[in-house]
């Protein structure tokens, strides 16, 4: 009986793997990156910020060689107006604040070697909310300094996919 289970179960697995197979399901990871794009020259408003160091360990993970000068590389990525900040969303009865919104955001245009550009300035954004705890404001500052280090990282994410997406022999035939 324990037999005839396991070999149902191992019958079941095996069809449902190819089933995935068959319709193209995979799971999600980093297709390497066209050799026009593993150069790329990053002009940053605040190069050792935490946000610029950020985003080259996440570059240079991808694969990305950064280089110091823009005739180095095919394409520049300049990352401008990186700015954070907070307003109150919610208050209390007895006008207390309860709920915060942070925000983070960034500005990024790509320029070619030629020096066109290609992408306009774009600006990136996310936002957060929180409740604010006036007996416990420790807490409540560490969650927010947690919530501004996710949305750094996404930030970053965003940048990353949306070079990743540039599609350099479009660019080329321009």
């Amino acid at each position: 009986m324990r037999l005839l289970k396991y070999k149902l179960l191992t019958t079941m697995l095996l069809t449902g793997a190819l089933f995935l197979q068959g319709c193209g399901w995979h799971l999600r990871g980093a297709e390497p990156l066209p050799p026009e794009l593993q150069t790329l020259h990053l002009q940053i408003a605040n190069d050792n910020g935490s946000f610029a160091r950020s985003l080259k360990r996440s570059l240079k993970a991808s694969d990305v060689t950064l280089t110091d000068s823009a005739n180095e590389a095919p394409y520049s990525l300049k990352v401008s107006d990186i700015s954070n900040s907070s307003r109150t969303l919610s208050v209390t009865s007895s006008a207390r604040v309860a709920e915060y919104e942070i925000t983070s955001s960034v500005s990024y245009s790509l320029i070619n070697r030629e020096g066109k550009q290609l992408v306009a300035p774009t600006p990136l954004s996310t936002e957060r909310t929180y409740l604010y705890n006036s007996n416990n404001a420790t807490s409540a500052f560490e969650e927010e300094n947690l919530l501004r280090e996710e949305m750094q990282r996404d930030l970053v994410q965003q940048l990353i996919r949306r070079y990743r997406a540039i599609n350099p022999s479009v660019q080329a035939t321009e």
